[in-house]
């Protein structure tokens, strides 16, 4: 089947993205009201190891994406190498189901080991992080942010399923409405003198609703639960045979991932060995601002991406690298005028929240 970025997928995945920032910057001056500069910095450390959490995907979500778009543009077998190109119109829902089964049995898998060590090493690593007077509030607080992580990392698979098959809107849509969720929850909690343990709560509630809305979208797009149910010749591959075959790429984003991560959330918890905690979440709100710019120059290019993938298995190299030339052109403009929005607007009025919490251009 064919794969077309419409004007509204972009339009959800620029909502998505100004949503998603929108509940980061909106609720980050209530955290600096709210906190005390010492639970800012740890409130940032909580970030910093639930990236190290994510870094458990390892690349397998882009890869799994990539394969569900090849199974849905009619490819009748997945290679680890090269791909093998379809002539057909037909999705290979037999393929599909195939496919499917193996990703979710992958991420039980990665969430199950990532939950055991953020609730034994990344507790023990809170701990000594807060004073004895602080650290039962420090500890509720990162139980419930590390079920929200596991969450967030096991259920991650219903954003590969829907941008595999082209469903770039939708996808979207759950996330909107989960970050909804996590504001409105987080705010009142906020509110109510919860603290930290009030935005961990808030963003658990974003892990179980984009959990709902991801499996409700996916398997009603297209009749696909409908189609799955239905299909009963599956193909004679196995979950290993689908691993080995994914492992062959995913690995290598998975590298990628990983320098992405040192080179932003792990210089986190190296400041928080060596500067108070205050410091440290200055630093880390300069990393999460220039980061959220980075983001919204990369929204169209992943946007297009099924739409790439779509175009490449089916040979139409002249719409592949229309594509990819606007939406990488794109990506340098709109980072450049982003930066310098920043750095001339965005700290400015950042920095007239708290006398004494305040970011210079230095650090930015």
């Amino acid at each position: 089947m064919n794969i077309s970025i419409k004007k509204r997928d972009v339009l959800w995945s620029y909502g998505s993205m100004a949503l998603t920032m929108a509940v980061n910057l909106l609720l980050l001056p209530l955290y600096i009201y709210f906190f005390t500069p010492d639970m800012v910095g740890l409130w940032y450390v909580f970030i910093s190891i639930g990236s190290i959490a994510l870094l458990f995907d390892f690349g397998f979500s882009i890869t799994f994406a990539r394969n569900i778009t090849y199974c849905w543009s009619g490819a009748q077998e997945l290679k680890a190498k090269h791909v093998a190109f379809s002539e057909s119109k037909e999705v290979n829902f037999s393929l599909l189901k195939a496919v499917l089964k193996a990703c979710q049995s992958i991420y039980a898998i990665l969430g199950g080991s990532a939950l055991v060590l953020m609730y034994t090493l990344g507790m023990y690593y809170i701990g000594s992080l807060v004073g004895s007077s602080s650290r039962w509030e420090a500890y509720i607080a990162w139980a419930a942010y590390g079920f929200g992580i596991f969450l967030n990392l096991y259920y991650s698979y219903y954003i590969s399923f829907l941008r595999g098959v082209g469903a770039i809107t939708l996808a979207n849509k759950s996330i909107v409405y989960a970050r909804l969720l996590q504001m409105v929850f987080t705010i009142i909690l906020l509110l109510l003198g919860f603290g930290i343990i009030g935005a961990s709560i808030g963003y658990l509630i974003y892990g179980l609703g984009f959990k709902l809305f991801g499996h409700s979208y996916f398997y009603k797009y297209e009749h696909i639960g409908e189609k799955l149910r239905s299909t009963t010749n599956l193909v004679a591959t196995s979950t290993a045979d689908i691993f080995r075959t994914i492992w062959y790429n995913a690995w290598r984003d998975g590298i990628v991932s990983i320098s992405n991560y040192i080179s932003t959330q792990a210089t986190i918890i190296i400041s928080s060995f060596y500067l108070s905690l205050a410091q440290t979440g200055m630093y880390s709100i300069a990393i999460q601002l220039t980061t959220a710019v980075a983001v919204v120059a990369s929204t169209l290019y992943n946007t297009y991406q099924p739409a790439f993938q779509n175009a490449y298995i089916t040979k139409d190299q002249p719409r592949l690298r229309e594509l990819f030339s606007f939406s990488v052109t794109l990506f340098i403009v709109i980072y450049w005028v982003g930066i310098f929005g920043l750095w001339l607007v965005g700290l400015p009025l950042l920095n007239m929240i708290k006398s004494n919490f305040v970011i210079s251009d230095t650090v930015l």
